[in-house]
């Protein structure tokens, strides 16, 4: 989960610590695939002023302007899919100068004990990172959200932040293989990728299964409807039928539960009864 974070410092973390399992080093993303995103993506973002809540320090980080992102269709573990570009890759803010990072949910004051364990952990090694780039390429993305999902790991956060933060990884390394698969990347490549993906998505599916049984809804800011589908979809990913098709099972004979999900549950058992014949 956290190799290429020794450039920036920080060394000794370790998968084991987070939900076991290892994860491969994301690839350069292609340069002059990069310039021309760049030239779509620079228009919708500006640069937002954070204060950390670990040094006091002001900083700049990329920001998508309200309403400048178009929606165009979601997968059915609820990535969104963008028109044009990724605004998924901006969700990661870092501090440059002390190494605390944060999705935006969770991004904010703490208890001065997990103030103390980022200091110690993340802050004493930190190196420093670049946050004058125009755009995010989804290697630089990846970096970003490594960093937040360290600082959650050390600071004890709870297992739906640290599970939310691996599934946003593995809906950018998804993103990244579309990309790299538009520009002819050979099927060596696609598939060490979609490896990574997998990898990612079955941690965040230990976590969630974690906080299912420990927190209260809303969960990672979703209601139990959406946080059940979502659980629904990571177990038939996984190939944890049996917890799939309870969960399935659950939302459908719900009284409480809205319409939309119900109709992208029975699409989710569609695919869960082909995968069960083979």
């Amino acid at each position: 989960m956290f190799e290429g974070l020794e450039k920036l410092g920080l060394s000794g973390l370790k998968d084991d610590d987070l939900f076991p399992t290892p994860e491969e080093k994301p690839k350069t993303d292609s340069p002059k695939k990069a310039e021309a995103a760049k030239k779509e993506e620079k228009d919708i973002l500006y640069d937002k002023t954070y204060k950390c809540p670990i040094c006091e320090n002001e900083f700049k980080a990329r920001t998508v302007k309200v309403g400048k992102a178009k929606l165009r269709s979601a997968d059915m573990d609820l990535r969104p899919v963008y028109q044009d570009f990724d605004v998924l890759k901006y969700d990661a803010i870092v501090c440059d100068a002390c190494g605390y990072a944060s999705l935006t949910r969770y991004y904010g004051p703490m208890g001065s004990t997990q103030e103390k364990l980022i200091r110690e952990n993340i802050c004493k090694s930190f190196k420093g990172i670049n946050n004058d780039l125009e755009v995010f390429t989804y290697d630089d993305a990846l970096v970003r959200h490594q960093l937040a999902l360290a600082n959650a790991m050390v600071r004890k956060g709870k297992s739906s932040e640290k599970a939310y933060i691996l599934l946003k990884m593995g809906w950018l390394v998804r993103g990244k293989r579309a990309l790299r698969e538009s520009e002819g990347a050979d099927k060596k490549e696609l598939d060490e990728l979609a490896k990574m993906e997998d990898s990612f998505l079955s941690k965040a599916y230990v976590g969630f299964s974690d906080a299912m049984s420990k927190e209260n809804f809303p969960i990672a800011g979703m209601d139990e409807s959406k946080f059940t589908l979502l659980c629904a979809e990571l177990a038939r990913r996984n190939k944890d039928y049996p917890v799939a098709k309870k969960l399935i099972s659950q939302i459908l004979t719900s009284k409480s539960f809205p319409s939309n999900i119900k109709e992208r549950t029975r699409d989710l058992f569609e695919v869960l009864k082909e995968e069960c014949k083979e």
